[in-house]
């Protein structure tokens, strides 16, 4: 099972854990992730904008970002599971950039219901008032909520 270091007591990655627990897409995975927090020193190889990120086996998370748009424990929840979705995507790195994205956002939904995954990401495009991150976001829940039937979970 996975595992996350340095929590300093962050109950969600602890709350993460749980729910993974009992999904099987992480059964073989025995992967430890460090937390990297904004004002740790690691810091420096994401994006200061970021709201949650992935390098290796680093997982970065701005809670005072995710609290700016309201994210809830269930949406960081979704956002962990996604980060992780690229960490496990055997994707070529230099291809096309939505379908990793996409991958991530398919591999979070072995773990994660699809409402809690489109409320975050919506939430998340609303954060940006446009340009492309904003487009790819809504293509994202676009196609989530066209390809994968969000009612059932």
């Amino acid at each position: 099972m996975i595992s996350f270091s340095n929590t300093r007591g962050i109950i969600l990655f602890q709350s993460f854990i749980d729910r993974a627990e009992t999904k099987s897409v992480l059964e073989d995975k025995n992967d430890s992730f460090t937390v990297v927090l904004p004002s740790d020193f690691l810091a420096s190889i994401f994006y200061n904008d970021d709201y949650m990120a992935i390098n290796g086996k680093y997982i970065f998370y701005n809670a005072e970002k995710c609290n700016e748009v309201g994210l809830s424990n269930e949406e960081r929840m979704a956002c962990i599971a996604h980060e992780l979705g690229h960490y496990y995507d055997e994707t070529p790195k230099d291809d096309n950039c939505l379908i990793r994205e996409m991958n991530a956002d398919r591999f979070a939904l072995d773990i994660v219901p699809c409402s809690s995954l489109v409320s975050a990401l919506s939430k998340l495009r609303d954060a940006f008032p446009e340009g492309c991150k904003r487009s790819s976001l809504e293509l994202r829940i676009r196609q989530l909520n066209d390809k994968i039937d969000c009612s059932n979970n």
